[in-house]
């Protein structure tokens, strides 16, 4: 956990390759990674979680990873593409492939905080992901008219695991007080 947050830059983001240098990787992967950013918030929320530790000795880390997971995130619950690092990866022009580990962060950091921010982007970033469930019950990245980006249906489809951890703790998903507050 100490390695994971000592690599974690200032502004709350982990860089996709942090030792770029030492392997004598291409400079640009050493950057922020819209993709895998909620991988490494939910894999430290799953390790404390499971070798018992409570989350508020990491608080204040996980708060700020999740802030700038949620400013990647536009309102509807998608993801700023741009600002990933290995832009490359995706022919299409967005992608919610992430979205079932970004949901399990959101929903984990609103349980941490009880703040309603988290609850509505794990609520619209939920909404995308079952939008994006096709006739044949698989999810997709996106719905743009070719489906060929770097991983394949069956990557979104064992993706949904991490959403599935999340589900019995969705109650900000649903319409909340966040949004009566607004009206």
């Amino acid at each position: 956990l100490d390695k994971s947050f000592g690599e974690m830059w200032s502004d709350g983001t982990f860089p996709y390759h942090p030792y770029w240098e030492k392997n004598k990787i291409f400079r640009g992967i050493y950057d922020t990674n819209t993709y895998y950013q909620s991988r490494c918030i939910d894999f430290i929320y799953y390790i404390l979680e499971n070798i018992d530790i409570d989350a508020n000795v990491y608080k204040e880390q996980l708060i700020k990873a999740t802030d700038s997971l949620v400013a990647m995130y536009q309102p509807n619950g998608i993801k700023n593409i741009n600002l990933e690092c290995k832009r490359w990866y995706w022919n299409s022009s967005y992608e919610v492939g992430s979205n079932t580990f970004d949901v399990y962060a959101l929903v984990k950091t609103y349980k941490l905080t009880g703040d309603k921010v988290y609850g509505y982007y794990a609520r619209e970033a939920f909404k995308q992901i079952l939008k994006h469930v096709l006739p044949d019950g698989g999810v997709t990245s996106h719905l743009d008219s070719h489906q060929d980006n770097f991983k394949c249906r069956i990557f979104w489809n064992a993706h949904l695991a991490w959403l599935l951890r999340a589900i019995e703790e969705l109650p900000c998903i649903q319409q909340d007080e966040y949004e009566a507050e607004d009206e």
